[in-house]
């Protein structure tokens, strides 16, 4: 699994020693907390695991900029707290997400702006406590309930 990581360092960085790459794997599969799985092959993994090997293979870009399509899709419930968590970890380190997902609930619960298509027409912009409340959101994607939830507070 760890080679999968080095695929974008070495490409990335060809100047880099393979060892310092290595390292550099090691600390991002400590940030997703799969370092016990380093030397697994990837086709091994769980579906779960497999998105969190995404997240390190993100982690080792380096980039300011993070663009998650669906990481919660699919996912098993504890699997799904742990990638909210490194959401907010990864936030907190001053990187933007933006995040393209159906899991509403994820959705309120991370973002502090939402801004939501429908049929590739934009319906609604604005902070998650407006936009659920929003008659075309409701009708598009949430039904003829808002969803029983506390409003989505801003992340910092």
């Amino acid at each position: 699994m760890q080679e999968n990581l080095l695929v974008p360092e070495l490409a990335l960085n060809q100047r880099e020693s393979r060892s310092s790459a290595e390292e550099r794997a090691l600390r991002a599969l400590g940030f997703v907390n799969l370092t016990g799985l380093a030397h697994e092959e990837a086709r091994n993994l769980s579906g779960g695991q497999q998105k969190l090997l995404e997240f390190a293979r993100l982690l080792m870009l380096d980039t300011s900029i993070l663009l998650l399509d669906e990481p919660f899709a699919g996912v098993h419930p504890v699997l799904r707290h742990s990638i909210s968590d490194l959401i907010q970890r990864l936030r907190s380190e001053g990187r933007i997400v933006l995040l393209v997902e159906h899991d509403l609930s994820a959705v309120f619960e991370l973002c502090e702006r939402l801004i939501v298509l429908d049929a590739g027409v934009l319906i609604a912009d604005g902070p998650p406590a407006s936009v659920q409340l929003d008659p075309r959101v409701i009708d598009a994607y949430l039904g003829s309930e808002v969803p029983n939830s506390a409003p989505a507070q801003a992340l910092t």
